[in-house]
């Protein structure tokens, strides 16, 4: 049963490692950093232009905020002229420059520049006091910080314990079943299903409850067998005293069939002694059914009265 719980648990495990595996490839694959890049601009433009307008002192915290989630260098430069966030090389920070000029340029058009190994965008909004412009920047080959910190361990340790659970949750059912099963096949007849398995409503519950109607059918049977060997074993000693009797009589008025008589009471001697087997395997299959007396007693005492 042990072996059962970690194949389910690998085979778990296996399913959720070629799921990953695909979802990474489709995600390297089909997904394009520069949609990604005009997205987030856009979303974050206007909230950081509106925080540098009620909280100024906030700004830098939520660019390096920014940058930590989404794992690329900003640069936000506020109508004022203050940069905040992580300093932008000469061909962005030129970039800016001319976006934040260039009036033709309108207000939430994404600019990008793919030069040498710079990939980097930038979006302009207007604000009453000027023109505020935020750009994002990352070089060419380099990894970006994602920020995750422990966070990739935590998502394995937590689909680790999750294939844990499930395989524990699938593999519960199945062993109780299988005790059940042994039990009923080390001679226990009265060795059922427990409820709860019974009543689930999956293929494990039809398992139990197929289970449950073959012991029953089972254990109806032996006992009907165990009560026709006594039975019949019963309705013959009724003949075979009758029979005794009958022999009883016919040697007392026909003395000359002495050794007939003698011949017919050993072979009803043997047929006596078979029926009493047969009753005392009955009643040795019924004793097994029934769970043995337990006494407890004191070993030294025991051990004392048999040196005395």
């Amino acid at each position: 049963m042990t072996r059962l719980f970690w194949s389910i648990f690998s085979a778990i495990m296996l399913t959720v490692a070629l799921v990953a595996g695909v979802a990474t490839y489709a995600y390297n694959r089909y997904f394009d950093p520069w949609q990604a890049l005009e997205a987030r601009l856009d979303t974050h433009g206007a909230s950081l232009a509106q925080l540098w307008q009620q909280q100024p002192d906030q700004v830098d915290v939520a660019v390096q905020r920014l940058v930590r989630h989404f794992g690329m260098r900003l640069t936000f430069i506020a109508p004022d002229g203050q940069e905040f966030g992580e300093a932008a090389p000469l061909s962005v920070y030129r970039l800016m420059l001319g976006i934040r000029s260039n009036n033709a340029i309108p207000p939430g058009a994404v600019v990008t520049l793919r030069r040498g190994l710079i990939n980097a965008g930038a979006i302009r909004v207007d604000l009453d006091a000027g023109p505020a412009v935020l750009a994002g920047h990352w070089r060419i080959g380099e990894t970006p910080n994602t920020g995750w910190g422990m966070e990739p361990f935590a998502i394995i340790a937590g689909v680790m314990l999750a294939c844990l659970w499930a395989a524990w949750r699938i593999a519960r059912p199945i062993r109780a079943l299988s005790r059940s099963v042994a039990e009923f096949g080390a001679g226990q007849l009265n060795a059922r299903p427990t409820l709860a398995l019974r009543n689930r409503k999956d293929a494990i519950g039809d398992l139990a409850r197929q289970l449950y109607s073959m012991s029953e059918r089972i254990t109806g049977l032996i006992n009907a067998q165990r009560q026709l060997l006594r039975d019949v074993s019963h309705e013959l000693r009724t003949p075979l005293s009758r029979v005794h009797i009958a022999l009883g009589l016919v040697e007392q008025r026909a003395p000359q069939a002495q050794e007939q008589i003698q011949r017919i009471e050993r072979d009803l001697g043997e047929f006596d002694e078979l029926i009493g087997k047969v009753l005392e395997l009955a009643k040795a299959n019924s004793a097994l059914d029934t769970a043995p007396e337990r006494h407890v007693f004191a070993l030294d005492e025991l051990l004392t009265q048999v040196l005395d």
